[in-house]
């Protein structure tokens, strides 16, 4: 059942519900309410397995129907809800699903990063680290929200300046998938922050194949814990449990 949550405010490494009523009044609705329920899954306001009440959220976003509908067809499209006979529901993901989207993730960004080290400029390389620095002074130990919003940006900004459409869209596409579990999935700054900066030293030096090497590590590491169940508490809030010792794990229930 839908519950009366629209929006979560980060706080550490959790989402937390908070109301939001603002109305949807923009000339493209269909779009407004696409990304509104999208950050509403993104956000855990609508937490995977959770069927969806059309009638509810519709009024809960004040629109009618129509628009709702069309934003659940893209979504499902997007791998984020899965509409069935039974119903609509929010997406489960199994453990396999997770680490295949980094694996592939992973392969894709070295290439991005490839190719922007051929042409990496030095506004290109102040602005990254500039990211990172500002994040860094800004977060505590139980609030990271600064850092995993420089985080994405960082990522999506090497897909953009790999100056491929191809990579660019097919990246665009997984990191639907990967975003809605930065939340938990995401290492402490003190880790990754070295690897972010190995990854711009590369790119500064317009080595392609350090570049390459760097961003695929930075991601690999992530898949490898998550392969020794070193994430528990992260896959947990996605309905995942930690691989046994004899192998993999699944979604702990899904979608009737």
């Amino acid at each position: 059942m839908y519950s009366n949550i629209v929006a979560c405010e980060s706080k550490g490494n959790n989402a937390v519900p908070v109301e939001d009523t603002t109305p949807l009044v923009r000339a493209d609705l269909d779009t407004l309410v696409y990304e509104r329920v999208r950050q509403m899954i993104l956000d855990g306001a609508l937490p995977p397995g959770e069927q969806i009440i059309q009638d509810q959220l519709a009024r809960r976003l004040g629109v009618s129907r129509t628009p709702l509908r069309r934003a659940l067809t893209q979504l499902a499209k997007d791998n984020l809800v899965e509409m069935t006979p039974r119903g609509t529901f929010v997406r489960q993901f199994t453990l396999d699903e997770v680490i295949a989207v980094f694996e592939i993730r992973g392969v894709l960004e070295g290439l991005a990063c490839r190719l922007f080290a051929e042409r990496a400029e030095p506004p290109d390389i102040a602005y990254m680290r500039s990211l990172f620095t500002t994040a860094m002074e800004r977060i505590t130990p139980d609030h990271w929200s600064a850092y995993r919003q420089a985080d994405q940006e960082f990522h999506y900004y090497i897909a953009k300046k790999s100056n491929s459409s191809i990579i660019s869209q097919t990246l665009s596409s997984f990191h639907i998938l990967t975003i809605s579990f930065l939340q938990g999935l995401i290492r402490p700054p003190e880790e990754t922050f070295p690897e972010h900066m190995r990854i711009i030293d590369a790119l500064e030096e317009r080595d392609p194949d350090k570049a390459e090497r760097y961003a695929v590590e930075h991601i690999r590491i992530t898949v490898q814990l998550l392969k020794e169940g070193r994430m528990a508490g992260a896959l947990s809030r996605f309905g995942i449990r930690s691989p046994s010792p004899g192998g993999r794990s699944a979604a702990s229930t899904s979608a009737p």
